[in-house]
């Protein structure tokens, strides 16, 4: 398959590296200097979990030319890049498969009209990472965690989607086709925002969340409360996995948590993110926050939570910009 992967950050990086060692005829678009850093040493890898690394020379461009098809673009940018990379690809009009990765529980209809509904498909990836000078550290996630996950707007399974899964599993990914992405988003939305801002409140560190059974407690019930206004608001909750997190006793729940942000796994994929991204957690946060507004069920602890965290959030934001 002919693939251009659009956006060469962490996952852009990491998904590039795999199809193109799978086989597949990859092109990673990237800009500035990580244009000149991947042309010059290719993609360099290292598994969180086990420290070894590798070095995959992937082709590399920084113009997408208007004219050149591919029978799949991947998109790997943050929330905030999202309308920006948009505009960027309703201009290349010659492939007609636009798999978005991304953040987006503020509805897909935007998105649908700037690039062409036809054209649009979306997903969320399974795997997180950071970069440590040029090097991209990563954890690809278990099926039981989060595949990455891929869906029609629609939601039917069609030829593409097929493709697209068995491109990415060729790769190494898990992978799960959901039939309503637009409301995996929200949820997905509504419990990674908590768990940020929850880090954001213990002094931007997983491990001192980890040390605050009473702040983990937020966290959960700041999810679980936004998922209820989700619910409301006539949202079926999706994956069917969270069922296990809306309802198992707190008692249960709340050290499951605070064990995992111990681990490496949740510093690689999920803590770091939280740190290294506050301006996207922030956009997160007002989408969330809009897409519930208007529900029966109050949310008052995601309303404390966010008041608590916001403060580190900003000055993250403004470190970030200096």
């Amino acid at each position: 398959m002919r693939i251009l992967v659009f956006g060469a950050g962490v996952l852009g990086s990491l998904y590039a590296a795999r199809l193109h060692e799978a086989g597949h005829d990859v092109t990673l678009f990237a800009r500035g200097n990580r244009l000149a850093v991947l042309t010059a040493d290719g993609v360099q890898l290292e598994r969180a979990s086990t420290g070894v690394k590798e070095t995959v020379r992937v082709p590399v461009i920084g113009v997408v030319g208007a004219e050149t098809p591919y029978d799949l673009v991947l998109v790997f940018v943050r929330g905030d890049q999202l309308a920006e990379a948009a505009r960027h690809l309703a201009e290349h009009r010659a492939s007609g498969s636009l798999l978005f990765m991304v953040n987006n529980p503020a509805g897909y209809q935007p998105l649908s009209r700037t690039v062409g509904a036809g054209r649009l498909m979306l997903g969320f990836a399974g795997a997180g990472g950071y970069r440590e000078g040029d090097t991209v550290k990563y954890v690809v996630l278990p099926r039981l965690l989060q595949p990455t996950t891929i869906g029609e707007p629609g939601g039917s399974e069609t030829p593409r989607i097929r493709a697209a899964r068995a491109a990415l599993r060729s790769a190494g990914f898990p992978v799960a086709v959901e039939r309503n992405m637009d409301a995996w988003y929200k949820y997905h939305a509504a419990w990674v925002t908590p768990v940020a801002y929850a880090i954001y409140s213990a002094r931007a560190s997983g491990s001192s969340l980890a040390e605050r059974p009473d702040l983990v407690r937020e966290l959960v019930d700041a999810a679980r409360e936004l998922w209820r206004a989700l619910q409301d608001r006539g949202h079926r909750l999706t994956p069917t996995r969270l069922l296990l997190v809306r309802f198992l006793p707190r008692w249960i729940l709340v050290p499951v948590v605070r064990r995992l942000l111990r681990t490496r796994l949740a510093e690689t994929a999920a803590i770091r993110h939280a740190v290294t991204a506050p301006q996207e957690m922030g956009l997160l946060a007002e989408q969330i926050s809009d897409v519930t507004r208007a529900a029966r069920s109050p949310t008052p602890t995601w309303c404390r939570l966010f008041r608590a965290g916001e403060a580190t959030r900003l000055a993250l934001v403004i470190d970030a910009a200096v």
